[in-house]
Formats: C-alpha cells, structure tokens, sequence
C-alpha cells in the first residue's frame, strides 16, 4: 500500500490506528514509552493494520521527580527534545515523534482539514512538552476531528464526481 494510493481519509485512519497502537503502549502496567516512533519503525500490513516495532529505545515510566532519564535515545529527527537528556521522558515524547510523523504526510493542499491538521501537528512538536496534548486520547479526539471534516469533503467529492458522470453520459448521443 502506497501512501500516493491513498485518500486523505486513509491516510488519516492509519494515522489513528498507529495513536491507538502507541495508546496500547501507555495504558501498561506501568505504562510503555516507545521513544522512537519513525515511519521505518512502522508497518502496515497488507490488510492495513498498523504495527509498531523496534523497542530498543523503549522504557518503562515511572513518575520520578527532577530527573532526567535519558540519554541520546531514538532517531534525532523524532526525538523529542527532552530525550536529548533535558527532562524525564513521558507519554509526551512519543506524542512529539508522532507529530513528525503526522508532519510528513502528505494531505491534499485544498483540504477542507488542512488547517486543523496543522494546529494539531503544531500542538504535538511543541518543544515544551507542557504545550503538547497531554495523553493520546487527547491527540485521538483532535485527530477524529480531521477525519470527520476530511470524510465531508471526500463526500462532497464523490457526491460531484458521481454527478459529473451522470451528467457526461446523459449528454452522449
């Protein structure tokens, strides 16, 4: 499956399926932070589940205070900026290399979403992690509202499209 094969509205599905993937992660006992979050560390399978792999850079957290756990972990372009050793690692993080993820989607320049994708990709990359949405199901219901709009508009498209043949093929001799 090749991301130019896909609507904006697929593109954005996946996109859910990997926020409810790295949710998995957070809602163990104690909760899972992945820290390298990239498309190579990403599949689709061929009937479009999204999988994550790789945990080497993974760990467990645990809320300690005025600490920092990390050192250089994960891959520098989605590293958020606290796993360059500033502050402790938390579900945070992993919602920033999301957000690079997110970023390097590409969305029809005229989507009706387009700006809420933005502010939501804006929101996640924040370099103060106290900017960023704070859980996944945050994230989740920010990214539902793309879809939603995104779903609209493919509707409307269609809706044309459909219209534009009936009409070609009532014109034809």
């Amino acid at each position: 499956m090749k991301e130019e094969e896909l609507t904006d509205v697929q593109k954005l599905e996946l996109m859910m399926q990997l926020c409810e993937a790295v949710e998995t992660l957070h809602n163990c006992t104690p909760p899972i932070i992945h820290r390298d979050i990239k498309p190579s560390n990403i599949l689709i399978t061929e009937d479009g589940i999204v999988k994550i792999i790789d945990f080497d850079a993974s760990r467990r957290y645990k809320a300690e205070k005025n600490t920092s756990d990390t050192r250089l972990l994960g891959t520098i372009e989605y590293a958020a900026p606290e796993q360059f050793g500033y502050t402790q690692t938390d579900e945070r993080s992993d919602i920033y290399s999301l957000g690079v993820v997110f970023s390097e989607i590409k969305v029809e320049n005229n989507s009706s979403f387009l700006k809420d994708w933005k502010h939501l990709i804006d929101v996640c990359t924040s370099f103060d992690p106290s900017n960023r949405y704070r859980t996944i199901p945050v994230l989740k219901k920010e990214l539902a509202k793309c879809i939603r709009k995104a779903k609209r508009a493919f509707g409307i498209c269609s809706r044309l499209a459909k219209t534009a043949r009936t009409l070609l093929h009532m014109q034809r001799p």
